[in-house]
């Protein structure tokens, strides 16, 4: 027996060309135009009720709303509704070369919101609990199959707040009061 090296490749047989397959014709899908929804050059254009959308959208009565979480909440944010409850956020102030010198702490942030966007938010607040166990406190939902009650359990409204602003509601400070719990 010798000590040389057999290459496999140059020891393997040649493949036979592979069968081309015949590729299967796709059909032509023509796209429905309506002849006052597309322009001379072929752009189609989005149909007219958009704008009534948006319109209507634009006439709703809509609330300045200041809303957060308290002192007392183990979390920094919250989420509920579709929507955050910061503690604190930053607002920057930046000098005559728009630099950054320095960032004012403001409790809480405030939204615009409609009427529907409150009640859904104030909904989905109330069917959430917080529940302190030890050191790790948590944020469950009641309407969950899987959920128990606990003698831990605390509404999360008592943590968080939603007020409208402007009018009479709030004083001049109202930034550096204690806000209200939704509870």
């Amino acid at each position: 027996m010798t000590d040389e090296k057999v290459n496999p490749v140059a020891i393997a047989e040649p493949k036979a060309p592979a069968k081309k397959k015949a590729k299967a014709k796709k059909p032509v899908v023509k796209a429905p135009v309506m002849p006052t929804e597309a322009t001379e050059t072929g752009a189609i254009k989005a149909p007219g009720s958009t704008q009534i959308t948006l319109d209507n959208k634009r006439s709703e009565t809509r609330y300045e709303v200041w809303m957060g979480v308290t002192e007392e909440c183990p979390f920094w944010t919250v989420h509920a509704g579709g929507r955050d409850f910061p503690r604190f956020i930053e607002r920057l102030v930046r000098d005559e070369n728009k630099k950054v010198t320095g960032r004012d702490k403001l409790s809480g942030k405030v939204v615009t919101l409609s009427p529907e966007d409150i009640t859904f938010i104030s909904e989905s607040v109330g069917k959430k609990v917080l529940r302190k166990a030890g050191n790790k406190p948590m944020i469950l939902n009641i309407t969950d199959p899987r959920y128990s009650v606990s003698n831990l359990d605390r509404p999360l409204g008592e943590f968080v707040y939603m007020q409208i602003i402007g009018g009479k509601n709030l004083p001049h400070n109202w930034r550096e009061s204690a806000p209200e719990p939704m509870v």
